[in-house]
Parts: C-alpha cells; structure tokens; sequence
C-alpha cells in the first residue's frame, strides 16, 4: 500500500512516472492493466518494455520493413511491428535479424533451432 500512495502523491504533485520492466513476454498494455489491478494508475505509454528498446535498437540497423526472426512472446512481435518490421518464425523466410527474449514455458524448441540456422548464416542475433 505504501508504493500505491507514493506513486499517486507523485504523481498528483507534478513528477511524470515510468515503468521500466525486462519481461519481453509482455506488451505495455498488459503491464499497465496490471499495474493498474494493483491500484498503481497508469497506462501503456507510462511503459517500457525490454521488448521496446530491443525492438528501436534492431529499427536503427536494418533496412524498414525487414523480417526479423522472434524466439519469444507477443511483447517482441508487437514492439517490432510498432517500429515497422515483420516478425517471422522460419530462417527460411530470409531475416535481417534474429531476436530473443522470454516467451514462456510453451515456446517450442524448434524456434530456438530456427534462430541457430540463421545465426550460422550471419544473421546478426539480438537478446533482450
């Protein structure tokens, strides 16, 4: 209860607030909504995901557009689509980039697999 108040006296007394996690799993919507279901009120743009800096990172150096291949959750792929690349699950279709962060206990084998095959090709690997 005392960070709840906290935050909230910041935050009525001017100080603009940010929540910075290293779940990749995660969207910033999700985050908020449950930083919100612990009475901390805010939303997805007081959010920063590992997923995000990762994802403006890998923006500044391929091409607009490009594929990158995702071993991970719906944080990376919606933070990658957010800065206008494709996230793809196959070496075979061809990424400027191989990323990695957490997606949980059903993340297949295989996609780890993938991200070898291109990474044996020089496709550069990023991990969040």
């Amino acid at each position: 209860a005392h960070a709840v108040d906290s935050l909230a006296t910041a935050r009525d007394g001017g100080m603009r607030l940010a929540y910075v996690t290293n779940n990749a799993l995660r969207t910033p919507d999700t985050v908020a909504a449950h930083l919100t279901e612990l009475g901390i009120a805010t939303d997805a743009g007081d959010v920063i995901t590992s997923a995000q800096a990762v994802a403006r990172l890998i923006a500044e150096q391929v091409p607009p557009g490009s594929r990158v291949l995702v071993i991970g959750g719906e944080g990376l792929r919606v933070a990658l689509r957010e800065r206008g690349l494709e996230p793809v699950e196959s070496a075979e279709d061809d990424p400027a980039a191989v990323v990695q962060g957490f997606g949980g206990p059903e993340l297949p084998w295989g996609r780890f697999a993938e991200a070898c095959y291109a990474i044996a090709r020089g496709v550069p690997w990023y991990a969040s």
